[in-house]
């Protein structure tokens, strides 16, 4: 006889893919789920809902560590910007990178509590951790992204 569990059985890759999605649903998605540990990546009408395992955390920490400790001791002022919210309603794109951060341009943003992407360069360097395949690559995103000029939000 199968025992039953209490604890909801959820899948390895705790991922969940929506297609022909509005703009303004990954808006207020990105507005409920606020602080909570769920990232959303939003490609022309495809999103993805991840929550990270475990060991993403492990290695994003441990990476993000590594760059701290490497820029600490060569002397280089970096600017952290942990899993800030990129998105460009115009071009139909939005994530979260695990980590990222301005190397190059630090001393542009430096001591700035609000960046504005139209003025303000974006991230020299962006960590991304893939433990599980994604339905929604993230580089075709990033790329897209920061090589337009134009307005970026926050």
């Amino acid at each position: 006889m199968a025992s039953l569990s209490a604890e909801p059985q959820i899948s390895p890759s705790r991922h969940v893919v929506l297609r022909d999605v509005s703009w303004e649903l990954y808006e207020l998605l990105l507005k409920e789920v606020g602080d909570q540990h769920v990232l959303i990546t939003y490609d022309n009408g495809s999103m993805e809902l991840l929550s990270p395992l475990r060991e993403h955390e492990f290695w994003k920490t441990f990476i993000g560590r590594l760059i701290e400790v490497l820029t600490e001791e060569l002397n280089i002022p970096i600017a952290g910007l942990g899993s800030t919210t990129y998105r460009r309603r115009d071009l139909a794109k939005g994530l979260e990178p695990d980590e990222c951060y301005h190397v190059q341009h630090e001393a542009q943003v430096r001591g700035k509590k609000r960046l504005d992407l139209r003025h303000d360069p974006p991230p020299d360097l962006v960590v991304e951790i893939d433990i599980i395949r994604r339905d929604i690559a993230h580089e075709p995103i990033y790329t897209r992204l920061h090589r337009f000029e134009g307005s970026y939000e926050l």
